[in-house]
C-alpha cells in the first residue's frame, strides 16, 4: 500500500503545527513583556546613548564593572533628577489641586463653584429663556458641592499612583540597562543574524536609529531641559507660585512641536499683569522671548536637521503620534519607527529599480 498520502499529511501537519507553536510562543513572549515595555525602550534608548562612555570604562574597568559604572552615572543623571522633581511636581500639584477644592467649596478661593455655576449660566441664559427658562446650574451647583469636592480631589490618588508606576518603571529600566551594556557586544550579532536584511543593510539601519535616538535626544529633550530650567528660574524670580510644577510644564510643552513655553509663560505673565505686578510680569514676558523661546529657534532645527536628516514636518507627526499613541517613550519610538520606515522604503525602492537582475536586495552604495 501507497503511504505517500499520510507522508503528505504528517508532513504537512509538523510544518503548519511547528508555525502555530511558533506564533503561539511569539504571542506569549509579547503578552508577558509588554508591562515591560516602556521600560525595556527606555532602557534601549540610554543604552544607546551611554554605549560610547560605557566602552571607555569597560576597558580600564572590565565588563562587569564597567557595565555598573555606566549604570550608576546614568542613574546620577537621568534618574535621581527625574526622582526628585517628580516628587516635587506630586507635591505641588497635589497641593494647588486641594487648595483649589478647598477655596472653591468654603468660598475662601479666588473662583468658587458657586461663581462658576452662575458664570456658566450667564453664557447659556440667550438659550436656556427660549427653550428651558427655569434650567440653572448654579443652584444644582451649590446644593451639589460637596459631591464635586470630592471629585475634584479623587485625581490626589491617581497621581500617587502614577507616580509608583512610574519609579517601577525607572528601577526596571536601569535594571535592564545594565544588562544592556554588559551584554550589548554579544548581544548585537543575535539581532543582526535575525534581521532578514542584509548584513550592510542592517548595520546601516543600526547606525540610523542611532543616529535617531542622538537626534532627538539632544534636539528634543535637551533642548526642551534647557527650556524649562531657564523658564523654571524666571518663574522663581518672577515671584511665580509653584515654579517647579510650571516648569515640569514648561519642560513637557516644549517636547511637542507647535506647542512649546509661550503656552505657560504668556497665561503666567499675564495673570501677573493683571495683579498688578507690572515689573514682573513684563520681566518674565521678555525673559520667554528673548532667551526661551530663542534657544528653541535656534538650536533645536540645526540639531533636528544634522542628525534625523528628516523634514521638520515629517518629525512634527513622529514626535506627536508617538507621544499621543505610546506616552513619553513615544518621544523617541515615534521618530525611530519613521526612520526605520524611511529606510525600508530605500530598500523596497532600490530593489524596484533592480528588480529586472534578479531576486535579492541590491547592493549598497558606499
Amino acid at each position: 500500500m501507497d503511504s505517500s498520502p499520510q507522508l503528505t499529511f504528517e508532513s504537512k501537519y509538523k510544518h503548519y503545527g511547528f508555525w502555530l507553536l511558533v506564533i503561539a510562543a511569539v504571542v506569549g513572549g509579547i503578552v508577558v513583556l509588554w508591562p515591560f515595555v516602556p521600560a525595556i525602550l527606555w532602557a534601549s534608548v540610554m543604552a544607546v546613548l551611554m554605549w560610547p562612555i560605557h566602552k571607555k570604562f569597560s576597558k580600564r574597568l572590565g565588563g562587569n564593572v564597567g557595565a555598573l559604572a555606566s549604570t550608576l552615572l546614568a542613574l546620577a543623571i537621568v534618574g535621581l533628577p527625574l526622582v526628585f522633581l517628580g516628587l516635587a511636581v506630586t507635591v505641588q500639584a497635589g497641593g494647588l489641586l486641594r487648595e483649589f477644592a478647598e477655596g472653591a467649596t468654603d468660598g475662601t478661593g479666588v473662583v468658587t463653584l458657586e461663581s462658576i455655576g452662575h458664570e456658566i449660566d450667564r453664557m447659556i441664559e440667550p438659550v436656556t429663556d427660549r427653550l428651558a427658562p427655569n434650567f440653572q446650574i448654579g443652584p444644582w451647583v451649590e446644593s451639589n458641592k460637596d459631591q464635586i469636592a470630592q471629585s475634584l480631589t479623587k485625581p490626589l490618588s491617581s497621581l500617587a499612583v502614577q507616580g509608583v508606576q512610574s519609579l517601577l518603571t525607572l528601577v526596571f529600566a536601569f535594571l535592564t540597562l545594565f544588562f544592556l551594556l554588559r551584554d550589548g557586544a554579544r548581544l548585537s550579532p543575535y539581532v543582526v543574524a535575525l534581521s532578514p536584511l542584509p548584513t550592510d543593510r542592517t548595520t546601516q539601519v543600526l547606525a540610523r536609529m542611532s543616529n535617531t535616538i542622538h537626534g532627538v535626544f539632544v534636539g528634543v529633550i535637551l533642548v526642551a531641559i534647557a527650556q524649562g530650567l531657564l523658564a523654571t528660574l524666571a518663574y522663581v524670580f518672577t515671584g511665580v507660585p509653584n515654579a517647579l510644577l510650571w516648569g515640569a510644564l514648561t519642560i513637557m510643552l516644549c517636547m511637542i512641536p507647535l506647542l512649546g513655553a509661550p503656552i505657560v509663560y504668556v497665561p503666567m505673565a499675564l495673570i501677573l499683569l493683571a495683579n498688578g505686578k507690572t515689573w514682573e510680569g513684563v520681566a518674565l514676558l521678555a525673559a520667554g522671548f528673548l532667551v526661551v523661546s530663542q534657544i528653541d529657534n535656534l538650536l533645536k532645527p540645526w540639531v533636528i536637521g544634522a542628525r534625523l536628516l528628516m523634514h521638520p514636518m515629517a518629525v512634527f507627526f513622529a514626535l506627536l503620534g508617538g507621544v499621543l499613541s505610546m506616552g513619553p517613550i513615544g518621544l523617541m519610538a515615534g521618530p525611530m519607527l519613521l526612520a526605520l520606515l524611511l529606510m525600508l522604503h530605500d530598500v523596497v525602492r532600490q530593489q524596484m529599480e533592480v528588480g529586472s537582475q534578479g531576486p535579492g536586495l541590491p547592493p549598497t552604495k558606499t
